[in-house]
């Protein structure tokens, strides 16, 4: 039941991570005229963060852009 509990507090804070950095790179699009950030590091290099983050699981967050359903989504692998 605990370890449940954990891989779910996980998937939160995923998620979160995952709007933060879409947001972020939105940001950076607005900023860059509509140019798609291709990495987190180019988005922190642009000033928009303060550092890159990994997901819960220790892998990088995925930019995808042009997104399929939207200007730009965000994956946890």
């Amino acid at each position: 039941m605990a370890n449940r509990a954990f891989e779910d507090a996980k998937v939160r804070s995923a998620y979160m991570d995952v709007l933060d950095l879409k947001s972020a790179g939105e940001q950076f699009m607005l900023q860059k005229n509509g140019r798609c950030p291709k990495s987190a590091q180019e988005i922190k290099a642009a000033g928009v963060i303060s550092r890159v983050r990994e997901d819960p699981w220790g892998q990088s967050l995925v930019i995808v852009c042009p997104g399929v359903h939207e200007p730009i989504e965000v994956i946890s692998h």
